[in-house]
């Protein structure tokens, strides 16, 4: 994994906080330019270790011209250049124009891209555009902060605003409908997930979440102050943010957003100033432990469990289940944790996505993996191709 690359004690020392904007490590690249807010360059290192393209691979690998580059030295690109878009129309545009080798598909641009049968239109395959999809192995999330003396002491409070958060219209306006609910904690295809798990609290019922306001205290939201809202500065942030507020509205709760820039918006989280958010997680590794540990009060802000919950009978299973191999004791306490996050709801439990990437014709050996931390030493640009 990424944090655990090797880097030189020397060179930390000497830039300390700094060493992030003069990074220097083993790698198949050197950083060349950072400007997190615009550019990030990276250029082929020249000491880089003898490494070599791989001869074999899955079966359709040979097929899609994956393995033309056997035993070529590694990285095949001398210059690797990463944009940074805070919109996603200039990206979008960049992309169709040529300027971009590889893009994700805007939310406003889906339907212009992809078939209702989730095919790549022909305009878009005439050009030598090419799609991959694939499940993400992610969650989505609204989070409360446990720590807030409103939300964490109120439980009721929390399930209700889960129970008014319609989260089938809300994938279909902004995943595109390419989403499941989620339902807990653990995502499809690990161990631990339930396939016929209902969520009490995640199927959408107006009044069932009034009646759950009215025993937090606060009938029709009476007497609740405004709840607040940190979201990042972006279109499709104010978009995200007001169907938002349009749901909790509904029972009677109103949302005051504050926006940030995405350094402002991590800051203001893992020091515990933020009430609600909308997140992700991305699993670093095919276990639910990954996703379990986001609840692990041992990892409370400024750590991974930003929500701040914790539960000590949780915390007693989950320390438990670490020195336990797979098998079905290990797979009854990931069921068993994700039952307890279940019913204290310190989040709002959002969608399991789909990935649909487009890249272009002349970007060679391009084969997206939810766990490819290495993968841009392999890719090639044909320049006959792109001119």
């Amino acid at each position: 994994m990424p944090y655990t690359s090797i880097v030189p004690r020397e060179a930390v020392e000497h830039y300390g906080r700094e060493f992030i904007n003069h990074a220097v490590g083993t790698g198949p690249f050197k950083l060349a330019e950072y400007n997190p807010n615009s550019k990030i360059i990276f250029k082929k290192n020249p000491t880089f270790r003898k490494e070599l393209y791989p001869s074999e691979g899955e079966p359709e690998d040979q097929q899609q011209g994956l393995l033309v580059d056997a035993g070529k030295s590694l990285p095949l690109a001398d210059q690797l250049n990463i944009e940074v878009y805070v919109e996603m129309q200039p990206m979008w545009l960049n992309f169709l124009s040529g300027k971009l080798d590889v893009s994700s598909i805007p939310k406003d641009n889906f339907s212009s891209a992809i078939t209702s049968d989730r095919k790549l239109r022909p305009e878009l395959v005439s050009q030598g555009i090419q799609l991959v999809k694939a499940p993400m192995l992610d969650i989505t999330h609204a989070s409360f902060n446990m720590a807030d003396p409103l939300l964490g002491k109120n439980k009721y409070l929390r399930q209700a605003l889960s129970l008014a958060y319609d989260e089938n219209s809300f994938i279909d306006l902004f995943y595109n409908g390419a989403a499941v609910p989620a339902q807990g904690p653990i995502p499809p295809g690990l161990d631990g997930y339930n396939s016929q798990l209902k969520n009490p609290y995640r199927q959408f019922n107006i009044a069932r979440a009034k009646e759950l306001l009215a025993k937090a205290g606060y009938p029709e939201g009476k007497g609740l102050p405004p709840l607040e809202y940190a979201s990042v500065a972006s279109s499709l942030g104010r978009q995200q943010t007001e169907y938002l507020q349009k749901m909790f509205g509904a029972i009677g709760v109103k949302l005051n957003v504050n926006t940030y820039s995405w350094p402002q918006f991590l800051e203001t989280v893992k020091n515990k100033r933020a009430q609600i958010w909308e997140y992700a997680w991305a699993g670093d590794y095919p276990d639910a432990e990954n996703f379990l540990q986001l609840f692990y009060s041992k990892n409370a802000s400024p750590g991974q469990n930003d929500s701040n919950y914790s539960n000590p009978e949780f915390d007693q299973l989950y320390v438990k289940s670490l020195d336990l191999p797979a098998g079905a004791e290990r797979t009854a306490l990931y069921q068993k944790m994700a039952s307890m996050v279940i019913e204290d709801a310190p989040w709002i439990f959002g969608a399991h996505r789909m990935r649909f990437t487009l890249f272009q014709k002349w970007l060679k050996n391009y084969k997206p993996h939810e766990f490819a931390h290495g993968n841009f030493k392999y890719y090639r640009v044909d320049p006959n191709l792109k001119q």
